[in-house]
């Protein structure tokens, strides 16, 4: 219990030996188990060694193919540290999710690097020949890592299965097996239609209101004016966040509600930011009104619309990307989700159904996005992992494809199924190359 409550608090091993810690625990009539901190460390390594065996000896009993997701980031102590999820359904039919590698990354983040350490977990593990396939975000070295990968296991398992083979064969097929992540897809789209918007950015934000603050300037002036309408909640938002007095002043025109400001790295904090402005419309124009320095950050009637508009083009957006952020299966989701999108973003486009009221720049600024989705539907008409996790859904089949595909481009895929699915008395054993 004490390993526990050190790491998931994130304590510094010290902590047992500080004397108000061993005051706490022997306040409470127990004896501490663990006095010092290298025990202490000693203890953690001892049981996580016990924890990756258990997995080892899971994935060995109830996996017979694995997915991988993973993750490249850098702690708050500026340590690069890489994360890999397995997931595997059990002879059950249970769906098992498992932490398989949480490690420091040394030296570049180039595919080459990160492949080396994929490679050695699914080593460790003994688990390389059932490697089905990786997701990850968008980012070039991941294509790396996947052609990286896929040559360094090709030194042990063999790629086609036929009556010559004389190594085991692996599933994972390189970069055709790799899996954009969807979410990182859809913050991609809207942080084109954004910036299009003149939505500038956090950072620029707060970098106006250093220099302002550097200058003494009291108020802004009509160069912020020219600034697009979330620009101007943005700054009005972080305005008020900068100073104890300012915010008394929101509290007596808002009570218990504020703006919420964004930050750069996730589009729909953006989008949460011009939700939380909408609501708050009638109070942010009281407030900029008894604040002669903000007037330059007025909005029109134009931008209070253009934001409602955007507003309304990012829900989908957001919907959406919560529905693939849950822990159950997406990936037969994302086909229904670039279509319709696909749609929306036409639809804005061309001042159609629901939008046909939308301005002139939202439509410029959609153009770009459209740009940006036709850039990663290319890469999944070229992947037919998608269509073939749609046919596998017994809920689905064929219909979505034959439904929303020409009926020449349907017959390919669904043939292309059959004859993988003849080949292999298993529907996935060879699933990354159908």
């Amino acid at each position: 219990m004490l390993v526990r409550w050190v790491i998931q608090t994130r304590q510094p091993f010290t902590v047992v030996e500080h004397p108000a810690f061993r005051a706490l625990i022997e306040a409470t009539g127990a004896s501490l188990p663990i006095k010092t901190a290298d025990t202490l460390f000693n203890r953690i390594k001892e049981e996580f060694h016990s924890s990756r065996a258990y997995v080892k000896e899971e994935l060995a009993r109830s996996s017979r193919t694995l997915a991988l997701s993973l993750d490249v980031w850098t702690s708050e102590n500026q340590i690069a540290i890489m994360g890999i999820l397995g997931h595997w359904i059990t002879p059950d039919f249970e769906k098992r999710d498992e932490l398989l590698e949480f490690t420091e990354i040394n030296g570049p983040h180039s595919g080459e690097n990160l492949a080396e350490v994929v490679l050695k977990m699914l080593a460790e593990l003994d688990i390389a020949p059932k490697l089905l396939t990786i997701t990850g975000d968008n980012g070039g070295n991941n294509g790396t890592l996947c052609d990286s990968l896929h040559d360094q296991l090709l030194k042990k398992y063999d790629n086609d299965d036929d009556r010559f083979r004389i190594r085991p064969l692996m599933r994972f097929r390189g970069r055709p097996s790799f899996i954009p992540c969807l979410a990182h897809i859809l913050n991609r789209i809207c942080k084109d239609v954004l910036a299009s918007l003149r939505a500038g950015s956090a950072r620029e934000a707060k970098a106006i209101l250093d220099d302002m603050a550097i200058h003494t300037s009291p108020a802004f002036n009509s160069i912020h004016s020219t600034k697009g309408a979330i620009m101007k909640i943005r700054l009005l938002t972080l305005w008020i966040a900068r100073s104890p007095q300012r915010r008394q002043d929101w509290k007596e025109v808002s009570p218990g509600k504020q703006v919420s400001y964004d930050v750069d790295t996730r589009w729909n904090s953006t989008y949460i930011m011009i939700q939380d402005a909408l609501r708050l419309q009638t109070e942010l124009g009281q407030f900029v009104r008894i604040h002669p320095e903000l007037q330059a950050l007025q909005l029109t009637d134009d931008e209070w619309s253009t934001l409602q508009q955007v507003a309304k083009i990012l829900k989908p957006f957001w919907d959406h990307t919560n529905s693939v952020s849950k822990a159950c299966p997406t990936i037969v989701e994302s086909l229904p989700i670039y279509w319709s999108l696909d749609d929306l973003l036409h639809d804005v486009r061309n001042a159609e159904g629901d939008f046909e009221d939308v301005n002139i720049e939202i439509r410029g600024a959609v153009e770009r996005g459209i740009r940006k989705m036709n850039k990663f539907a290319r890469k999944m008409d070229d992947n037919l992992l998608y269509y073939v996790a749609s046919v596998l859904d017994p809920r689905i089949k064929s219909s979505l494809i034959v439904s929303q595909m020409s009926e020449q481009d349907s017959a390919v895929i669904v043939s292309q199924w059959t004859e993988s699915k003849s080949l292999d008395g298993s529907a996935t054993s060879l699933l990354p190359s159908v």
